[in-house]
């Protein structure tokens, strides 16, 4: 039995019947990896698996432990059902740039959105009004609202303000005492006042049995909204809910990445920012040429701003003792220079 051999079977065997290697994953419930792994012969399907691969395909293990290719001729044309859109209830609050979009993109997507924005803001009159902003356009699909009355039928309660909002509007949430929901913070900073990252404000403030995650990540709600793709993260402590938003949000349009480090994802996507505004001072002073430079020392550099709010965070979390967010940056300069 030659591993290569079977391999370049499966491979050719897939192939014909114009199968993907994630359709084939979904089905047999592994990694793309995984199946990439046994198409280059580096592992073997487990006997489980082959006789999946057996049932998907019509044929025996024997046939696919021979690596017999002229049994593939014989087989009938196969098609995988599509698999089905879990649809989710999903309460948006915030009616600028940001939280329209997201509001648009998982609308787009397959899901039930609302929107919350408060009576008095013009992004939401202007929404009310036109069902559109400078950005977008808002479907007839997406439900507007200036009260919290539904959040409760939510699946998940998405955010989208800005950051030294958060507390406020967490608050409003809590006080409706929100049990068993998952939070996304679609946001980016560090709560000025306290220090504290943003879903730590969250989780401070929730009801325990509600999951906290966090979408990261670059794009132009403009290029989104004209179909140009891009990547983000998305990042939880939790891996059930981390997993289930990225296959509920995924799409053509945007792929998720599982994020691992909620720290350094938080962290760096507040501090990025800073190296995005250096970078177009260099352009305008023209000297364009030390963008290089300036991308491996911001890199650098954040990564160890990182490692000590994180250290900072375990020392304070020791003595139960919260300082600012300047008091942290003037502590760890000695370390960054």
């Amino acid at each position: 039995m030659n591993m290569v051999d079977i391999g370049k079977y499966l491979s050719e065997l897939r192939k014909f019947y114009k199968i993907t290697q994630d359709e084939l994953a979904t089905r047999l419930g592994v990694t793309r990896q995984a199946v990439s792994k046994w198409e280059t012969g580096t592992t073997i399907p487990d006997i489980e698996i082959l006789m999946q691969l057996s049932e998907i395909y019509g044929i025996s293990i024997n046939d696919i432990l021979k690596a017999d290719l002229t049994k593939i001729k014989f087989q009938k044309e196969i098609v995988f059902p599509e698999e089905e859109k879990n649809t989710k209830n999903i309460f948006v609050i915030g009616c600028g740039r940001w939280g329209s979009f997201v509001a648009w993109y998982l609308d787009k997507i397959g899901h039930k959105v609302l929107l919350y924005g408060r009576k008095q803001s013009p992004n939401m009159l202007e929404l009310v009004k036109k069902r559109k902003n400078q950005y977008l356009s808002v479907p007839e699909s997406i439900q507007l609202t200036t009260t919290y009355e539904d959040i409760h039928t939510a699946d998940y309660i998405i955010i989208a303000v800005g950051a030294q909002r958060l507390r406020e509007v967490v608050l409003d949430i809590a006080e409706r005492k929100i049990r068993e929901k998952t939070i996304v913070l679609c946001m980016k900073g560090i709560e000025i006042e306290t220090g504290r990252r943003l879903s730590q404000v969250a989780s401070d403030m929730l009801e325990q049995s509600n999951h906290i995650a966090v979408w990261l990540g670059p794009g132009h709600v403009q290029e989104f909204y004209r179909g140009v793709p891009n990547c983000m993260v998305i990042d939880s402590n939790e891996e059930l809910v981390k997993d289930e938003l990225i296959r509920g949000f995924s799409s053509e349009l945007i792929r998720f990445y599982y994020g691992t480090d909620m720290i350094g994802n938080e962290i760096g996507a507040a501090a990025k920012n800073v190296i995005g505004i250096a970078a177009g001072m260099l352009e305008g002073l023209d000297i364009s040429s030390l963008k290089g430079a300036l991308m491996a020392r911001g890199t650098s550099e954040i990564a160890r701003l990182i490692v000590i709010i994180f250290l900072m965070g375990r020392v304070l979390f020791k003595v139960k003792h919260i300082i600012s967010l300047q008091k942290v940056m003037i502590l760890s300069r000695r370390f960054i220079n």
